[in-house]
């Protein structure tokens, strides 16, 4: 869930430890994605500028971006 200011950039790092993006959010949306306990997530604003990274558990689970 976005609750940041502004869309956000959804990214997954690769294993050669690369952005892959995998899509923006807009402002108060929401986007589901299947993962894996090994796949690190790096959210971004729209310049690419890191606002948070997300590790998953083995819960399923809820993301806020502020």
């Amino acid at each position: 869930m976005n609750q940041h200011e502004s869309p956000v950039h959804l990214y997954w790092i690769d294993y050669a430890g690369e952005r892959k993006l995998y899509g923006t959010v807009s402002q108060g949306k929401s986007f589901t994605q299947v993962t894996y306990m090994t796949h690190p997530w790096l959210i971004t604003d729209l310049t690419g500028k890191c606002i948070s990274i997300y590790l998953p558990d083995a819960r399923q689970s809820q993301f806020v971006i502020h």
